[in-house]
């Protein structure tokens, strides 16, 4: 829920905290005061004084969930896709350690934002969202992703076509003609008309269409 505090409450509330926490007192109170702070700071967006108390209420207690999230989403709106993507894989690593279901929305965020700043982490982020939500198109927006960013050459598309062939995430005429002609041009003909066979009984293609004509 959204704190309705002004800026200069949240200034007396972070000042608060830093006395409090100067003296000794460091107690999940003065998480609290932080998070309520970062918050209105971020509301009114003064993200520098958003992220400062954000990272005092983590320097407290590293894994809190509200902390994490909030200053994912500030780092985004500061223009600083990894420092959200970080923040955001760590809190799903978090609720991962103590067992905790991740949600859906957390793997997708992760995923796009790394993916859109081209970040190594998106292939393990990748792999955990299907993992978790192995839908097929969930498989099928993965796989997409490890061939636009991994640079692949055909040899390697064999295997990833393989793999959306087992996991059914092959889509339309444009993905199994793809994946068909890559496994023409590899020495696999067969595996070609199999794979084709698939998507027509699955009413994905249909074999009389012109893409699929051969002279």
């Amino acid at each position: 829920t959204e704190l309705k505090i002004t800026n200069a409450q949240a200034s007396a509330w972070n000042a608060f905290a830093d006395a409090m926490r100067a003296n000794g007192a460091v107690t999940d109170t003065l998480v609290k005061v932080y998070l309520h702070a970062g918050q209105a700071f971020g509301n009114s967006k003064q993200y520098p004084l958003a992220t400062s108390a954000l990272d005092k209420a983590l320097a407290i207690d590293p894994n809190n969930i509200d902390a994490l999230l909030l200053k994912s989403d500030l780092s985004l709106k500061q223009g600083n896709p990894a420092a959200s993507v970080a923040a955001l894989n760590q809190a799903i690593a978090r609720n991962k350690a103590t067992g905790k279901t991740i949600p859906e929305s957390w793997y997708q965020a992760s995923v796009a934002r790394s993916y859109e700043a081209k970040l190594p982490s998106t292939y393990e982020t990748a792999r955990q969202w299907v993992t978790a939500y192995p839908t097929q198109q969930h498989w099928r927006d993965a796989i997409n992703i490890y061939r636009n960013m991994s640079g692949v050459d055909r040899a390697g598309l064999i295997d990833i076509f393989r793999l959306a062939r087992v996991t059914k995430s092959l889509t339309g005429e444009s993905d199994y003609l793809a994946a068909s002609d890559t496994f023409t041009a590899r020495g696999f003909p067969g595996e070609a008309i199999a794979l084709l066979d698939e998507g027509a009984a699955a009413k994905s293609i249909s074999l009389s269409s012109v893409t699929f004509a051969r002279p």
